[in-house]
């Protein structure tokens, strides 16, 4: 089984960036990274808004995660979603009632196509870094899903407190992800060198290691539900 770590940044109310990010890979994999991981933190906790000065450190773990075979997912949002989905019919608030359940939606399609390419469909494991905001929603969409008869390589959803050297790999890459979308796309920076300055994105777009996923604008959500909607009308007639 395939097991997915996965953590979230930029969710609170009015950010205009939300990132889904994490790393996906078999057992003995991440064990691997896991027995290193705890080497480098001598038992302390990686939370990386408390230890974004300790540059040493950032480049050790980032190297740790580079040079493994794990392969990283990143999803995401930019834009004003309130706008976005207020702007069309009513229908467009039913299907996606949040932000959120369109990011989560897109890593795990991502997730069960990396399955299906990489691992010949193994089953996933999918966990989250706890938080209290949207753990039930989301624990609802799959269980949903999973009636419908979709998400079927996903066959455990679930939570997790971060002090798991794995979810902390999740919480290094969430924070860089969404730190560099939110400089390209709400500071105007230059999408060629805004990687430099991060330890572990730097390092993944050095080794061109693949990152999986992608972030969708508001431009772009926009032109797909219009044509769904062109779709489903020609359907119907």
């Amino acid at each position: 089984m395939l097991r997915a770590y996965f953590d979230e940044s930029g969710i609170h109310a009015g950010s205009q960036t939300t990132i889904i990010c994490g790393f996906i890979g078999p057992r003995n994999e991440w064990r691997r990274v896991a027995r290193k991981w705890q080497k480098a933190m001598k038992g302390k906790v990686f939370h990386y808004k408390e230890m974004r000065n300790e540059t040493k450190l950032l480049e050790r773990l980032a190297k740790i995660l580079a040079e493994s075979r794990l392969a990283g997912i990143n999803m995401g949002f930019l834009g004003d979603w309130d706008r976005a989905i207020r702007s069309g019919p009513p229908h467009w608030s039913t299907r996606y009632p949040s932000c959120y359940q369109l990011v989560l939606e897109m890593c795990v399609g991502h997730l069960e196509n990396h399955s299906k390419a990489a691992w010949d469909g193994e089953p996933i494991a999918l966990i989250f870094s706890r938080q209290d905001e949207y753990a039930k929603f989301a624990e609802k969409i799959w269980r949903a899903q999973r009636q419908r008869g979709l998400w079927t390589s996903i066959v455990e959803f679930g939570y997790g407190d971060p002090e798991p050297p794995e979810l902390q790999t999740a919480d290094m890459i969430a924070h860089e992800a969404f730190q560099c979308a939110r400089e390209v796309f709400e500071r105007g920076a230059s999408a060629l060198h805004v990687w430099e300055k991060w330890a572990l994105v730097s390092r993944i777009v050095a080794s061109h290691k693949p990152m999986l996923g992608s972030v969708m604008s508001e431009e772009r959500l926009l032109a797909i539900l219009r044509a769904q909607d062109a779709k489903r009308d020609a359907a119907q007639a």
